[in-house]
């Protein structure tokens, strides 16, 4: 595959990311920046979905 196919492909995941992180901060959640990742990793632990396997 030509390098610009995998350009993209990380333009697009990262710009994802991005609008996940932005939403999941909006709603309150802490979120840990990443830079290196396309994966969102948000602290629940404040929000007591229902005390099960999440807590």
């Amino acid at each position: 595959m030509p390098d610009g196919y995998f350009s993209a492909l990380r333009e697009r995941l990262e710009q994802r990311r991005n609008f996940l992180l932005g939403g999941l901060r909006t709603a309150g959640f802490k979120v840990v920046d990443v830079s290196a990742t396309y994966f969102a990793v948000a602290d629940i632990s404040e929000n007591r979905f229902g005390e099960d396997d999440l807590v």
